[in-house]
């Protein structure tokens, strides 16, 4: 019902409608489950080397401004990937301020112990799979680990899909944009 109301909204009024998510470590939903051998962490040039040009181009074209611009930056890439695929991904910011630039420019200082979950994207092959879900509590687990205490993201209040993903590993709606 939200995303249809934001989708009517969209069509009456020029405006974007965002919702702002948060989680903790203590707030998601399947934590505890074992690690995904999938999961491919890029963090540092040598993990970008290493990756190799053809997976750096596939993960290049949804991390939001390319993978090697992204790690220079102190972020980070994070994917499933199974025999040189890309299933899901997912870009995450650590160090502040952000500048969100879509759809109009938006500056977001993180608060300490803090990230920032930029993109999620699925492949169509890939997607009703439950990856994405599974990338997030994977993702999020891992940085609690490096003492990251809560994570935020936002999300189109047309995009219901996205909106349930979070939804359903434990994340709370912490605001509107």
């Amino acid at each position: 019902m939200r995303g249809t109301t934001a989708w009517l909204i969209k069509q009456v009024y020029p405006v974007e409608i965002f919702d702002f998510f948060a989680t903790t470590i203590d707030e998601l939903h399947g934590a505890k489950a074992a690690p995904d051998r999938r999961l491919l962490s890029i963090r540092t040039a040598a993990d970008c080397r290493a990756c190799g040009d053809d997976l750096l181009s596939q993960l290049g074209r949804h991390s939001g401004h390319g993978v090697r611009s992204i790690v220079a930056s102190g972020g980070r890439v994070y994917a499933l990937v199974e025999d040189g695929e890309v299933m899901a991904q997912l870009t995450m910011d650590l160090a502040g301020p952000l500048a969100i630039e879509n759809p109009i420019p938006l500056r977001v200082t993180l608060p300490e112990n803090s990230g920032f979950l930029s993109c999620l994207y699925t492949y169509p092959a890939w997607r009703r799979h439950g990856l994405a879900q599974r990338l997030i509590r994977s993702v999020v687990h891992e940085l609690s680990r490096e003492g990251i205490k809560e994570v935020i993201s936002y999300v189109s209040s047309t995009s219901v899909t996205s909106q349930n993903a979070f939804l359903a590993t434990g994340w709370r709606r912490a605001g509107l944009l």
